[in-house]
């Protein structure tokens, strides 16, 4: 499920709206992703970003809720590429309707807070879902705005380069 917003960010039709894909295949990208999750939690006890919100340093936090935290992850694709999670670990579809205008709201003021500090940008907004047969609690919210160009050694090897360090785009973000 994710949402193009601007040109730059695929974006086809004028109107916002939000696309939800269903595939008869899991994609590369995504059954390695699951690999990994997999992996981590097996070797941690837990899923990534569980052990990210335990040791995550005040200097990554953009804003916080009491069910919620955004953050510029440690090790950003993107300039300004921000998550947002649940504080405790529960299932998407599980979340009140309280958490679910809670969410709405964090989201708000995320978007919100990247336009103050950059400009109205291209971005998507990834609602990162687990798979079938995956626990149902390790869902968050990906910000990927549009700042940078892809070029030849994204394309060539998957490695991003990113002119931005998460701390001080998290610094950025919050002082708007």
């Amino acid at each position: 499920m994710f949402k193009n917003v601007g040109a730059r960010a695929g974006a086809s039709l004028a109107h916002p709206h939000l696309q939800i894909v269903g595939l008869g295949m899991i994609p590369a990208q995504l059954n390695g992703e699951r690999v990994l999750s997999r992996k981590y939690r097996e070797h941690r006890g837990c899923d990534y970003h569980q052990q990210l919100l335990q040791q995550l340093p005040d200097e990554l936090v953009v804003n916080k809720s009491d069910d919620f935290v955004t953050l510029c992850p440690p090790v950003s694709k993107m300039p300004y590429e921000m998550r947002i999670l649940p504080l405790v670990s529960t299932s998407y579809t599980g979340m009140s309707t309280t958490q679910l205008l809670e969410l709405a709201k964090v989201l708000q003021q995320t978007l919100r807070q990247l336009t103050n500090a950059v400009g109205p940008v291209a971005h998507n907004i990834l609602w990162k879902l687990p798979l079938r047969g995956e626990p149902q609690d390790a869902w968050y919210l990906e910000i990927l705005p549009r700042l940078t160009t892809m070029a030849g050694l994204e394309f060539s090897t998957g490695i991003y380069v990113n002119p931005i360090l998460p701390a001080v785009a998290t610094e950025n973000l919050r002082s708007s």
